[in-house]
C-alpha cells in the first residue's frame, strides 16, 4: 500500500490552487500554504516517493553526516564541514559554501583595491566544480571553505560547543584531562564541548522511554546568524509505547527471518504459529529467543519551511530512515512518522514539473533492508542500508533556489 504519494498529490494540488505568488529569500518566488500534516505507517512500506526518483545515496550520506556516523578521519574538519559529503559525491550543500567563498573572496578583493592584472588573477574565483574538487583533494582548503557554520550536525551533536583561540598570556582554568594545544602564533586552542543531543535521546529512550522530552532541536537562536542556512527541519520528537504480546507475536511472524523461525519450531517441536498463539508460555519463549521488541516507536518532525518539489519527499525518506535506525539501537519497532510543516511551498521554477507529477501513476512503495547487527547509532555506514523494489518514475530536474 502506498500511503505517501496520494498525500503528496493532495498537498501539491492545495499549493498549486493558490492564485498569488509570495516573495522569498531567494527571489525566485513561491506558491505556498501554511500548516499541514502527513502521517506514514512504516508497515505500509518505506515512504520513498514513486512519483519521481529520489537520490537515495545522497539521502543516506546526509543523515549519517548529521549523526556523525563516519570514520574518525573526518573529525578534524569539525561537525558541519561538507568534506565528508563531497568525498561521497553528495554536492547539494556545496551551493551555500560556494556562495560564501565567492562573497568572501570578493570582499577581500574590494578591501585591497586590487586593480592590476597580476593581483586580479591571484583572486580569480574557482568555478563550482573546481571548488568541489579542491574540497576533495586539499584538506587545508576544505577546512577554510567547507564549513557551513553550526548547522544540523553541530546542533545535533555539539549544541553550544565551540573552539576558541586563547592568547598564552590569558589566564584560564585548565580542564581536567584535556590537552591544550599551543600553535606557533602563541595561542592555545581550547575546545568547549557542547551537548550531544543524540546521545541524550538514545539514553532516555532506553532509561525513560515514556518521557515527554525525547526531543532534538536544531533551532539554536543564539547561533542562527553564524549558519550559512538556518535549519528548515528544526525540531523532532520521539514517542514510545508498550505493545501487547499478541502484537509482538504478529510482528515476529511477519518480519523475522523465516528460516530462523522454522529451525526454532523444529527444535522445539512446534507445529505452526497457531500452536504458539494458543500457549502463553510458548509465546514468551519465542519472544525472548528472538528478542522481539516490547515497544513501538513514533517520530514527529516539525519543519518550519519545506520546498515541496525538491525537499519534501526527501525529508520524509530521511526522517523515516532515522526512525528505523533509532528504533533498532533501542530495540523498538519503527511505527509511524508524522510530518508537520509550517510554510509548505513550491518555487515558481518547479510549478511545471509538479503539475507533471500529478499526472503520474502511483506505484508500490519499496522496502527498507537494514543491517540488524548494528547496535550503535554511529556504527551505521552507507553499506548497511538497501532499498528493495524501488521503481519510481524518472526525475524531472529543476534548479535549487539558493
Amino acid at each position: 500500500m502506498n500511503n505517501l504519494d496520494p498525500q503528496l498529490k493532495e498537498l501539491y494540488s492545495k499549493i498549486l490552487a493558490k492564485k498569488r505568488f509570495k516573495t522569498d529569500r531567494t527571489g525566485v518566488g513561491t506558491k505556498s500554504i501554511f500548516g499541514h500534516q502527513m502521517r506514514f505507517n512504516m508497515e505500509d512500506g518505506f515512504p520513498l516517493t514513486t512519483l519521481r526518483k529520489i537520490h537515495i545515496k545522497s539521502m543516506i550520506h546526509e543523515l549519517l553526516w548529521f549523526l556523525g556516523s563516519y570514520d574518525d578521519e573526518y573529525k578534524k574538519f569539525g561537525y558541519s564541514n561538507i568534506k565528508y559529503l563531497i568525498d561521497n559525491d553528495v554536492t547539494f550543500w556545496t551551493e551555500w559554501c560556494y556562495k560564501n567563498y565567492k562573497a568572501e573572496k570578493f570582499r577581500i578583493y574590494q578591501e585591497n583595491d586590487l586593480k592590476d592584472s597580476k593581483t586580479v588573477k591571484q583572486f580569480r574565483f574557482l568555478n563550482q566544480k573546481d571548488f568541489e574538487k579542491k574540497i576533495k583533494t586539499d584538506d587545508e582548503f576544505a577546512l577554510k571553505w567547507g564549513n557551513l557554520g553550526p548547522v544540523y550536525p553541530s546542533q545535533w551533536q555539539n549544541w553550544g560547543g565551540y573552539t576558541e583561540l586563547v592568547p598564552q598570556t590569558k589566564i584560564y582554568k585548565e580542564t581536567t584531562g584535556s590537552q591544550q594545544i599551543v600553535d606557533n602564533l602563541g595561542y592555545k586552542k581550547v575546545e568547549i564541548k557542547g551537548i550531544n543531543q543524540i546521545n541524550i535521546l538514545i539514553d532516555q529512550l532506553i532509561e525513560n522511554p515514556d518521557s515527554r522530552r525525547l526531543i532534538v532541536n536544531s533551532w539554536n537562536v543564539s547561533e542562527l546568524d553564524d549558519m550559512l542556512l538556518p535549519p528548515c527541519h528544526m525540531m523532532f520528537q520521539f514517542y514510545s509505547e508498550i505493545i501487547s504480546m499478541e502484537e509482538r507475536i504478529e510482528y515476529c511472524e511477519k518480519h523475522y527471518d523465516k528460516d530462523d523461525i522454522k529451525n526454532y519450531m523444529l527444535k522445539n517441536n512446534i507445529l505452526d504459529w497457531l500452536e504458539i498463539k494458543r500457549y502463553p508460555r510458548k509465546q514468551i519463549k519465542i519472544l525472548e529467543h528472538f528478542n522481539v521488541p516490547e515497544r513501538k516507536l513514533d517520530l514527529q518532525l516539525y519543519q518550519r519551511s519545506s520546498d515541496q518539489y525538491l525537499g519534501g519527499p526527501y525529508n520524509i525518506a530521511s526522517y523515516s530512515l532515522l526512525l528505523h535506525m533509532v528504533a533498532q539501537v533501542v530495540n523498538m519497532i519503527p511505527n509511524e512518522f508524522i510530518w508537520t510543516i509550517g510554510d509548505a511551498h513550491l518555487y515558481s521554477n518547479s510549478i511545471e514539473a509538479t503539475e507533471e507529477l500529478l499526472k503520474r501513476e502511483i506505484k508500490t512503495l519499496p522496502k527498507l533492508k537494514i543491517n540488524t547487527d548494528i547496535e550503535n547509532i554511529r556504527g551505521f555506514r552507507y553499506e548497511d542500508f538497501e532499498i528493495l523494489n524501488y521503481d519510481p518514475h524518472p526525475n524531472i530536474k529543476v534548479d535549487v533556489a539558493v
